[in-house]
């Protein structure tokens, strides 16, 4: 449901039924003219474009690995999505457009992969670079967006043969235990990460080469499975 608000309500603008199974992950674009959304268990990536004050179905873009997509993902740029799979590889949804291009739902993209050492469980997004962790990691392992190991693949197939990438810009291990949690905020340069040790970690810095603090709550059994920021002013981050 794609709720306008008015105040005093909320009005509606759209309803739509996505696949068969749950929403896993929203994200806009960053001029806010594209919606991307994945659903649990499967391997497409559905927009909505709103433009003049119009929402509208676009279609979907079938990202080719044989397992599911991981509940991250994230817009390096207003036509560059990035999205994980639980396959191990990251990839990199190009020029995607903006407008209906044929009758048809499923748009076609050139999509590039890339396999970070140890997976990917969740990822963090730059306009530069990613950030990932695997799914038994301590590690956070950033990759600079179309260096080398990114391959173009257009299935299952080319995305399982992508050798994996040992070359990573950056390396951090800030945690005793799995990372299961990363966020990003672009503009403020900022990167969080929180593990089943209950810490939340926060760098910056052009690479997150500097550690910006950190803070651990004892009664999180679970310890940390989600992460967001949020700018509150000039330099800033909650």
């Amino acid at each position: 449901h794609f709720l306008e608000i008015a105040p005093p309500r909320l009005r509606s603008k759209l309803n739509e039924r996505f696949g068969k199974t749950a929403i896993a992950s929203l994200a806009w674009n960053p001029n806010g003219t594209l919606l991307a959304l994945t659903l649990e268990a499967s391997t497409e990536v559905w927009l909505v474009t709103f433009e003049g004050g119009t929402l509208a179905v676009l279609g979907y873009i079938e990202v080719p690995s044989d397992k599911p997509l991981v509940s991250t993902i994230g817009w390096a740029s207003d036509k560059n999505l990035i999205v994980g799979s639980t396959a191990g590889c990251v990839f990199s949804l190009l020029d995607i457009p903006t407008t209906l291009l044929s009758e048809t739902l499923q748009i076609a993209v050139t999509i590039k992969a890339l396999r970070p050492s140890g997976g990917v469980e969740a990822l963090a997004v730059f306009p530069d670079r990613v950030a990932c962790t695997g799914a038994a990691d301590r590690q956070v392992r950033s990759y600079k967006l179309g260096a080398s190991g990114w391959v173009t693949v257009s299935d299952p197939a080319g995305a399982a043969a992508v050798a994996e990438c040992k070359d990573a810009a950056s390396s951090y291990t800030d945690h005793s235990r799995r990372v299961g949690a990363l966020a990003s905020h672009a503009g403020a340069r900022l990167l969080a990460s929180g593990a089943q040790d209950g810490c939340v970690f926060l760098r910056a810095g052009d690479n997150s080469e500097k550690a910006a603090g950190q803070r651990v709550f004892s009664v999180w059994d679970q310890g940390c499975s989600s992460a967001g920021l949020l700018q509150l002013g000039q330099g800033e981050a909650d």
